[in-house]
């Protein structure tokens, strides 16, 4: 009897673990996958799927009472819109990445982005070289950051999102790599890749 007693919290636990594999996978990861095409191919992230992945995790996360992912989540919020009110990147990638941070919560979501942004640097780089454009827009970016921080001067030049609805020709499918950057770092905490 008393065996059952403590393999009991480690049955639970499991169990628990086991809802949390299941309920990321079903909830988040899998109809990101969608997202992820839609951003690569039309460079737009749906609002339809985007809500129902927001709203999955934060009934999750009030479930489990991981108060933490929340508080994640209107963190990563808060940045992300400061970025879109410049003009450095869409609302999609907005309410997308906040839907990922309440699932992932912290630290899990720096990594995440951390990953997107490298990846989307990469491309974005490949994408520029191609148009012959690389180094018209990578020098002056480079020389801005080191003088930046070199002299406090702020010289970077700023290239904004266009203010209608037309997208350009340059721009990278954050989202795409978000999707990416998510199912590595599932994979990665969960043991499936070592």
């Amino acid at each position: 009897m008393s065996s059952n007693r403590v393999l009991s919290p480690v049955f639970l636990l499991r169990k628990r673990e086991a809802l949390l594999i299941e309920a990321i996978i079903l909830g988040c990861l899998v109809p990101s996958i969608y997202s992820a095409y839609t951003d690569a191919t039309k460079r737009y992230l749906y609002d339809y799927i985007t809500i129902p992945i927001f709203l999955a995790g934060l009934i999750y996360s009030i479930y489990t009472s991981n108060w933490m992912n929340i508080v994640t989540a209107v963190v990563v919020f808060a940045i992300f819109m400061i970025f879109a009110l410049k003009g450095g990147i869409a609302g999609g990638d907005v309410k997308f990445t906040t839907a990922l941070a309440i699932w992932f919560g912290y630290p899990s979501i720096i990594y995440l982005i951390a990953i997107a942004s490298m990846l989307a640097f990469v491309f974005g780089s490949i994408m520029l070289f191609k148009k012959g454009l690389f180094t018209k827009r990578m020098v002056p970016f480079f020389k801005g950051i080191y003088y930046r921080f070199m002299y406090g001067v702020n010289v970077i030049p700023e290239n904004k999102l266009p203010e209608n609805e037309e997208i350009s020709d340059e721009a990278v499918p954050f989202g795409t790599f978000l999707v990416i950057g998510a199912w590595l770092v599932y994979l990665l905490q969960s043991g499936v890749i070592a």
